[in-house]
């Protein structure tokens, strides 16, 4: 019994290494979106501060905050965080998504594929489909948009009275309920 208890911390060890457990690079993380005011004029926007992790069966966490958003333009930031997004009520946008034990569990991978995942913005959950590059080398695995996701405000149940209260800061501009959303997410092992 005493040798057991010798290696049983060697065996926790061991079974943790085999563990395919990644965690979001929050340094070069990212999710981008722009804003189309006038039917032309765009305005790019990038969030960052994100945490994330994959657990060992392939689940796909993601925290996106809402303070995070980042235009360029202090005053545009607040706008958005307060008036549109609502950040007081709803400080960040959830994603899960499920990767296969398979990509996980290979050395190198680089591969393009669609992946379902649910979303969570505004206190609403809706399930989109992303298409990705995924890029997996040692103990790195990126994935990164390879294609834009079209995301409309309504469609999280966003009220239209938020979108008129941001163009009313500009002046009245029609603004977009949809935008495009890109991301590329770094985690290591």
């Amino acid at each position: 019994m005493k040798k057991f208890l010798l290696f049983l911390p060697l065996l926790v060890v061991c079974g943790l290494s085999k563990a395919a457990q990644y965690e979001l690079n929050r340094d070069i993380s990212r999710v981008s979106f722009a804003t189309v005011k006038l039917q032309y004029v765009i305005e790019p926007a990038t969030i960052s501060s994100l945490t994330g992790s994959i657990n060992e069966t392939g689940q796909l966490t993601l925290d996106i905050p809402i303070s995070g958003i980042d235009t360029g333009i202090g005053i545009r930031n607040e706008r958005l965080q307060q008036l549109f997004f609502q950040s007081e009520l709803f400080p960040s946008v959830k994603v899960s998504a499920q990767i296969s034990n398979s990509l996980l569990a290979s050395d190198t991978v680089v591969q393009q594929l669609t992946v379902p995942a649910k979303v969570t913005l505004h206190g609403q959950t809706q399930a989109l489909e992303f298409s990705v590059n995924v890029v997996k080398s040692g103990k790195l695995l990126s994935v990164a948009s390879a294609k834009p996701v079209i995301v409309r405000a309504s469609q999280f149940g966003i009220p239209a009275k938020n979108l008129t209260e941001l163009a009313k800061t500009v002046g009245q501009i029609p603004i977009s309920d949809a935008v495009p959303v890109y991301f590329s997410l770094v985690f290591s092992k």
